[in-house]
């Protein structure tokens, strides 16, 4: 191509770019405001809001992830104050390191391959619906794998050799410092760097053991300064031995949960990494023993041996985790099919116009799969919204609440653990007690979240005698009472010790309270009452007098839509 020729189609590159870099940016803001809230998102918002007010990770508020992506989001958490649409807002905080993290593929795939491939490998990551979605939420691992891209753009792409190896060593340290998984992404990089070296070792490129010794040591010096300047620090304030439960002794449960045997799924990756292994043979056989080569077969048995990792030796794999997982996929497709197509452009003409099809074919199955999950015509974060609206008008700051992960985030809770896929392992297998009701009485919690699905047994059933609704899944404490008939004693018994008020269909003054008339909200301490009403005065419900006197009434009955929203969290495994 002329240099006339290449500037002419830079100019006609660029602008197309730019126009779909805007198109995805206001999908990006608009999706964010109407995806559904996953519950992960309001636990990292409640550790957010514990740490903006001071408290320390680990040892004042419970949390599993490392506290990098906590303690940056916290700033600007306290900035923005008490809000019902807190996950929309720092939601879009999420969304640069959505674009960082496609910038970066972009770089490498077109630095080590072609610009083509890197277009190709961006548009399948960014517009893949495991990717496009979970990206949405707002969770530490949008920074983790924006800062695992850069330490391989690091690694890969720049040249400056000292630079080279402290920028990879710093950034695989952030990432270390935002999620312990970055274990597998390290042993990912060390036989992806062994197998390079075996694979491409000729005369010309084997290093000195004194080279291999210093960029080890640049490594090493940038790899452990974020994650040591974080443990001084929580080491300082004496939550040191909190911060090795949650991250390590509480997460490692999770390896006694599944076996570790080969599915059809760990054969199809083997088998990818196969073909894999011979794509990389051929492309060293063909470019002899070039720096670049290096680079590329290091990045593709990279790809390769991630998905080995996670599916085969990893234990537990979740949504997030294909976070990391496409990316290193799209980088290994994007040459692949790109190459393939070339070959059957070259064999038979007749189907060059496949090259720009299926690419395109592939992306436009990949958005219609990105509209059916994400539903942007169907507002869904409004009921988080609401839950969280209603939550804080219920209660006041100091007051304790009672939710499985902090769903209501600006309140605080009476049990430690959050209730996870971990913490509910160990309440089954009598690792943990069930003493959530006595911490609830000794807290005077009288505002809980309905939620069946995470709640151990004897909890539920405590919330079911003791609380009622009176808005989508808000419970306050309360009975629902009928009294008995012909004007006699009707007992019942109180577990939270706080003021109740009385609502009946007929008039509440005739009622008699302990033997007393009604006259208004009373302070009842737990333990044994009665109630007296005249015949015909049908169900009476006892309910926290706060939750009245703020506009709340009891009785209440979800809405068909509330419904429908509920079981499609419960179906989606989100509640």
């Amino acid at each position: 191509m002329t240099p006339l020729a290449n500037a002419k189609t830079q100019r006609l590159y660029w602008p197309w770019v730019a126009l779909l870099a805007t198109l995805f940016l206001a999908a990006r803001v608009y999706c964010a405001t109407v995806f559904r809230v996953d519950s992960d998102e309001p636990q990292h918002l409640h550790v957010v809001w514990g740490v903006a007010r001071g408290l320390v990770q680990y040892r004042d508020i419970f949390d599993n992830h490392s506290p990098l992506f906590q303690l940056l989001c916290a700033p600007l958490f306290r900035a923005f104050g008490e809000r019902a649409d807190i996950v929309v807002v720092m939601r879009l905080a999420m969304v640069p390191l959505y674009f960082g993290a496609l910038a970066c593929i972009y770089l490498l795939c077109s630095r080590l391959f072609s610009r083509q491939c890197g277009v190709l490998a961006t548009l399948f990551t960014a517009v893949h619906p495991r990717f496009f979605c979970t990206s949405l939420e707002f969770r530490p691992d949008n920074l983790w794998v924006f800062c695992w891209l850069l330490a391989l753009a690091a690694l890969l792409c720049i040249r400056r050799h000292r630079a080279q190896w402290f920028l990879s060593g710093l950034l695989l340290g952030a990432c270390f410092s935002v999620s312990m998984k970055t274990t597998v992404m390290a042993l990912d990089l060390a036989i992806a760097g062994i197998l390079t070296w075996l694979l491409c070792r000729t005369s010309e490129t084997r290093i000195s053991l004194v080279r291999f010794a210093k960029d080890t040591m640049l490594f090493l010096s940038g790899l452990v300064l974020i994650p040591g300047a974080l443990l001084h620090r929580f080491e300082a304030r004496g939550a040191l031995a909190n911060l090795y439960y949650c991250l390590i002794q509480h997460n490692l449960i999770a390896a006694t949960e599944r076996a570790h045997w080969i599915d059809l799924r760990g054969f199809a990756v083997l088998a990818a990494f196969a073909a894999i292994l011979w794509w990389c043979r051929r492309i060293i056989r063909t470019g002899g023993g070039q720096p670049l080569v290096a680079r590329r077969v290091f990045l593709l048995l990279a790809g390769g041996i991630y998905p080995v990792l996670l599916f085969i030796v990893w234990p537990l794999v979740t949504r997030e985790d294909y976070l990391a997982l496409l990316p290193m996929i799209g980088m290994v497709l994007a040459p692949a099919l790109i190459a393939v197509l070339q070959k059957l452009r070259e064999r038979r003409p007749q189907f060059a116009w496949t090259a720009s099809a299926v690419p395109a074919c592939l992306v436009l199955a990949l958005l219609a799969l990105d509209l059916r999950a994400v539903k942007p015509w169907r507002n869904r974060t409004r009921f988080q919204e609401s839950f969280v609206a209603n939550a804080l008008k219920l209660t006041d700051p100091g007051d304790f609440v009672m939710d499985p992960k902090g769903e209501m985030i600006y309140r605080d809770r009476p049990f430690y653990f959050v209730l996870e896929e971990m913490t509910r392992w160990r309440f089954k297998r009598g690792r943990l007690t069930d003493d959530l009701p006595e911490r609830m009485i000794a807290h005077s919690v009288c505002v809980a979240a309905k939620n069946g699905e995470r709640y151990p047994g004897r909890t539920v059933k405590f919330l079911k005698e003791n609380f009622i609704p009176v808005s989508f899944r808000l419970l306050v404490a309360g009975k629902i009472l009928t009294p008995a008939p012909a004007n006699a004693p009707t007992p019942f018994q109180i577990a939270i010790h706080a003021r109740y008020a009385l609502l009946g269909a007929g008039d509440s003054g005739a009622i008699l309270l302990d033997g007393k008339k009604y006259e208004g909200p009373v302070t009842l301490a737990p333990g044994p009452h009665t109630i007296q009403a005249p015949a015909g005065t049908g169900r009476v419900a006892l309910v926290w007098a706060q939750a009245i006197e703020r506009g709340f009434k009891p009785f209440y009955r979800s809405s068909t839509e509330e419904k429908s929203e509920a079981e499609d969290s419960i179906r989606e495994n989100i509640l």
